[in-house]
């Protein structure tokens, strides 16, 4: 049986509305009302609301915003933008790690490559054998229980972040680069280099961010030497005679001065 809903009266429905009391759907009038654009005219009925075509602009179920709603909305996207726009980038320290026997031992099999980690600013990072100390451990009995630590700082009167490494290591020097490090020896890491220890090295390179609260480090492998990437060897060309210099010297054959008019 289909059951008849009575009709508004015409004065109940006004501004081409239907009044929430009296319109038979009331949840649907809340939830879909489309508004027009200022200017459009609307068409009246006895108890029925024709609207002239609108670009659709909902609003949130009960809430009718009117022609500000999209001036609000630009707003707050514009808000959204400018607070990806002015995110701080964070100081990355990138750590490339070789071993010859990786593959062997899995020494480095505790670490977490490709991925950055952050750091609290007044966190020192520390390398070692030891997982109740360090942070990152190494697998490998000949390691130190704490090998070296890392310490973020900002240089002074400068707005450049830096790091700084110190030789934990009572049994064990550091080297960076060329400087040897004996224990509880520190220095100010370069913007890039090599760190070796026993049969480690790692190629250390500093990416430099903004942020005061947090830095970031971040693991790669190396399948081979770090020394022979960096320090190819050279070649040295072959002189004329078929000699080098230093196989005549080892032949006891020592260079003879000569005048130019013994030429």
């Amino acid at each position: 049986m289909v059951q008849l809903l009575p009709l508004s009266h015409p004065g109940q429905a006004t501004g081409g509305e239907c009044g929430e009391e009296s319109c038979p759907l009331p949840a649907l009038h809340k939830q879909s009302r489309v508004h027009a654009e200022p200017g459009e005219e609307q068409a009246q009925g006895a108890g029925e609301a024709r609207f002239a075509p609108a670009t659709a602009r909902w609003d949130p179920p009960g809430c009718d915003l009117g022609p500000a709603g999209g001036v609000l909305r630009r707003i707050i996207i514009m808000s959204s933008m400018e607070e990806v726009e002015t995110e701080e980038t964070v100081t990355c320290l990138h750590i490339t790690l070789y071993h010859p026997c990786q593959e062997e031992k899995q020494v480095f099999r505790s670490l977490k490559f490709h991925k950055r980690e952050r750091c609290r600013v007044d966190e020192v990072a520390k390398f070692g054998r030891d997982s109740n100390i360090c942070h990152y451990n190494l697998m490998d009995t000949r390691v130190s229980r704490v090998q070296f630590t890392l310490q973020f700082f900002r240089q002074l009167n400068s707005s450049e972040f830096g790091f700084e490494i110190k030789n934990m290591s009572k049994k064990t020097k550091l080297l960076v680069d060329n400087v040897e490090l004996d224990y509880l020896n520190k220095i100010d890491l370069p913007w890039k280099c090599i760190i070796r220890f026993g049969d480690y090295q790692l190629l250390m390179q500093r990416q430099d961010g903004e942020s005061v609260d947090y830095f970031e480090i971040c693991f790669e492998l190396s399948q081979a030497s770090l020394l022979q990437e960096r320090h190819p060897p050279s070649l040295q060309p072959i002189p004329e005679c078929g000699m080098f210099p230093s196989l005549v010297y080892s032949q006891g054959v020592k260079p003879v001065e000569m005048d130019e008019n013994d030429l």
